[in-house]
């Protein structure tokens, strides 16, 4: 059982709801690291609800320019397009009363503290050394 499969058992949900960090996403869609495979066979198959905000997509369209990736413009646009087609665009009406060191992974905690109960997907260390204080505003954060 992979650990998006305890999802519902940990926060009481029916359906997962997912935010999902750049990394994350360029493990996903560029790099296809198998240790997020299963992740993305919940997110098509639609066994997860995934939200974005306009903010996220402007920064993985910015990453995802980037010439380390070597992605030309008509694969960045089609992994954006994909990547919306998955996920429904939502606004941050709330700002989180937690507040991460990196000013520029607010936008996640404040999107999971908007659709919670919600499960926030990340590996970055600043988000992590938040997932006791996330826990108890009913955002679970999970790596890997």
């Amino acid at each position: 059982m992979s650990v998006l499969d305890l999802c519902p058992k940990i926060l009481g949900m029916s359906t997962p709801r997912l935010v999902i960090d750049t990394n994350v996403l360029l493990d996903l869609f560029v790099f296809e690291d198998p240790r997020v495979a299963a992740l993305h066979d919940n997110i098509t198959s639609k066994r997860c609800l995934v939200f974005f905000c306009s903010e996220m997509l402007d920064e993985f369209r910015d990453v995802l320019g980037r010439a380390q990736f070597s992605l030309s413009k008509e694969d960045q646009n089609n992994i954006l397009r994909y990547w919306q087609n998955l996920g429904t665009l939502a606004s941050i009406e709330h700002s989180a009363p937690v507040r991460c060191s990196d000013p520029d992974d607010q936008i996640f905690i404040n999107l999971a503290f908007q659709i919670r109960p919600a499960t926030l997907y990340s590996k970055d260390l600043a988000l992590i050394d938040l997932r006791n204080n996330l826990r108890d505003l009913k955002i679970e954060l999970l790596t890997y």
